[in-house]
């Protein structure tokens, strides 16, 4: 019985924090943007970011809007701490892992 009780215990415990979003965006990167590549041709390049965050707990997979709101929220915490305020997309969502270029726009 116990071993019922903490089974469903745990797995309560994820389908909670499924919907979580435990990256916040810093106060200091709110500014920073995410655009097309299209819309950086008067940007300068300052480098690139990996971000990556938990997106499978066992056989469960997170929301996909969730894991990629916090990819983009790291990834713009990211730029501002490299100096940049916009960040473009360079690859898709794998495996919780997600790259962006950083830039310094006018």
């Amino acid at each position: 019985m116990s071993r019922l009780i903490s089974g469903l215990s745990v797995a309560a415990l994820m389908l909670a924090a499924s919907g979580c979003t435990w990256v916040q965006l810093s106060a200091d990167a709110e500014d920073v943007e995410l655009v097309k590549q299209t819309d950086i041709s008067e940007c300068q390049k300052i480098g690139t970011t990996t971000s990556t965050v938990v997106s499978k707990f066992g056989f469960y997979n997170r929301d996909k809007e969730k894991v990629g709101e916090e990819l983009l929220n790291l990834a713009r915490n990211e730029a501002f701490n490299m100096g940049g305020n916009t960040v473009v997309a360079a690859s898709a969502i794998t495996e919780g892992s997600q790259r962006f270029t950083v830039y310094q726009c006018p």
